[in-house]
């Protein structure tokens, strides 16, 4: 979403070329600091506004709570969108509108999502559906079948075995007891404490290590995507993977 105000747009060009005009002229002389005088009474004015008559608190509630997630795409962004440049219309700009910015792809949103594990014991299956996963025909109901592969060779040995399966991925997930209290709030004499001379960064990674890294990286992408070319073929249910949050929830 752009903000558009054509008259402002003609006189920036217009002091572009002002500027490009008298930086030509002025080449051959010496440098020359000028020295800006400061309206105090305007600075005054944005203190005033951004620490008396602030709306942060109800606008991030409103684009949070009201309107919720805004993937790009998603009827979600266009309203967000709809919603901003009408904000900015009520405190009297003009010439706001939406600017399109070019081809995208598809949209998508979350309608609904309900999973549950059936044994040992009826429990809730705490999860998200990843953005731009398809949906299912109604409800499903598999076996879970957990893959364990490090390279595409070792995906082979599950052909056969996906069919209509919800497929794990991942190793299970350490989940741990957590006593502190959510959102966490750093503490004042942190907040104090001189910046960092720089003495307690990692050290550089050699190009021994970085060659490594990389190579595991192509492996877990090359498994991963052995894993979903055969859930796809035997036409498996989901593929189950943990949170990056590490707190038990699978996408």
């Amino acid at each position: 979403m752009g903000v558009l105000d054509t008259r402002a747009r003609r006189a920036a060009a217009a002091l572009a070329l002002v500027g490009l005009a008298l930086g030509a002229g002025a080449a051959p002389l010496t440098a020359q600091v000028a020295q800006e005088a400061v309206d105090l009474e305007v600075v005054q004015r944005i203190r005033e506004e951004g620490l008396e008559h602030s709306q942060i608190e109800s606008l991030a509630r409103h684009l949070t709570e009201v309107i919720g997630p805004r993937l790009t795409g998603s009827p979600a962004m266009k309203a967000a969108n709809e919603w901003t440049a009408g904000r900015f219309r009520a405190w009297g700009l003009e010439g706001v509108q939406i600017e399109p910015w070019g081809e995208f792809g598809t949209g998508w949103e979350l309608v609904s999502y309900a999973g549950m594990i059936l044994t040992p014991y009826r429990q809730p299956l705490q999860g998200q559906p990843l953005a731009w996963s398809g949906s299912t025909q109604g409800r499903v109901r598999g076996p879970a079948v957990v893959v364990e592969a490090t390279s595409p060779e070792d995906v082979a040995r599950y052909r056969g075995k996906l069919a209509g399966a919800f497929v794990l991925v991942d190793p299970p997930a350490a989940v741990t007891p957590e006593f502190e209290h959510r959102p966490r709030r750093t503490p004042l004499e942190d907040l104090l404490e001189p910046p960092s001379d720089g003495g307690d960064r990692r050290p550089a990674m050699s190009p021994e290590e970085r060659q490594r890294r990389i190579a595991q990286f192509r492996a877990r992408r090359a498994t991963a995507q052995a894993v979903a070319e055969l859930a796809r073929a035997e036409g498996a249910a989901a593929i189950l993977r943990n949170s990056s949050r590490g707190d038990g929830v699978v996408s």
